[in-house]
């Protein structure tokens, strides 16, 4: 077992990864995965909390919960987890439906 950060890792080193470097890599590629991770899944969640105030209708929750998640999406692209265009993509249908909601 393996603390890096505030993780305890315990996984085998493969035969390739014994060298210094390799190990470093390693340790590396762990952390970056898991805070991917994490980061992917508040984006994830943030979407889907958008849409589904937008499809109950809720104006106001979804009001409210839109620039959280623009700034949940900008921050997944400055840090490297989504494509700008993904998340310009994203934004606009987001703002579409919120618009077409405040229209009704």
């Amino acid at each position: 077992m393996r603390q890096i950060g505030c993780v305890s890792i315990q996984e085998e080193v493969p035969l390739s990864k014994r060298y210094h470097s390799g190990l470093k890599a390693n340790r590396q590629s762990i952390v970056r995965r898991m805070r991917n991770k994490s980061e992917m899944s508040k984006i994830r969640t943030q979407v889907k909390k958008s849409r589904v105030a937008l499809a109950e209708g809720k104006k106001d929750e979804a009001v409210a919960l839109m620039p959280e998640l623009f700034s949940v999406l900008d921050k997944g692209v400055k840090h490297g987890r989504l494509h700008k265009n993904t998340v310009a993509r994203k934004k606009a249908r987001m703002a579409k439906k919120l618009a077409s909601l405040a229209k009704a």
